[in-house]
């Protein structure tokens, strides 16, 4: 048990600090236009990196919130590499409901494979923020509604990513055509 405990451990230099918090870029959405909504959802990006920090050892976590009513859904805790979204997909059933979904990276990476394909399947995920413990903020958006065919289109895409055939910037420049943005911030 120890032993797996000090391998789920985030590495010191990995570790959320609160200057980061502080200094946490404010991301924009191409799809959500109005400042409120916008500083909301900034609060909730502060919040889960400080819960994580304080709470849950600077490990992955999540938070959905429903775009529709702002309600906050819920929070999914994760180990140092992923979390797990079952807890807050299963409250996200609403139909034509969307949502947004945050979490944190350890590993201050941008989107993993899996994010993305989650991102995909789970139609009423319109956007997907990934906050870095360092401080950086990968947003991906959905703007507008992907067909049946476009679906299997991007599934073979991500496929390839998940393969390490495509780069993810690969990945970003082979989604635009079916509506999807990415910023950084």
């Amino acid at each position: 048990m120890l032993n797996q405990d000090l391998n789920d451990m985030v590495a010191e230099e990995n570790q959320i600090k609160q200057s980061t918090i502080d200094s946490l870029p404010r991301p924009t959405f191409v799809t959500i236009e109005d400042t409120d909504i916008t500083n909301y959802i900034y609060a909730f990006c502060k919040n889960l990196l400080k819960f994580s920090k304080e709470k849950h050892a600077s490990k992955e976590m999540a938070y959905a919130i429903n775009l529709n009513t702002l309600d906050f859904v819920g929070t999914a805790f994760g180990d140092s590499r992923t979390v797990n979204l079952e807890p807050l997909l299963s409250q996200m059933g609403e139909f034509g409901c969307i949502y947004i979904v945050l979490h944190n990276h350890p590993s201050n990476n941008y989107f993993s494979p899996k994010d993305m394909n989650t991102f995909f399947e789970i139609v009423n995920i319109s956007i997907l923020v990934v906050i870095g413990n360092n401080g950086a903020v990968y947003v991906i958006e959905k703007t507008k509604q992907l067909s049946r065919e476009d679906f299997f289109d991007i599934k073979k895409i991500i496929i390839k990513y998940r393969k390490a055939e495509i780069s993810f910037e690969e990945v970003i420049d082979l989604l635009l055509p079916f509506g999807i943005v990415y910023n950084q911030f």
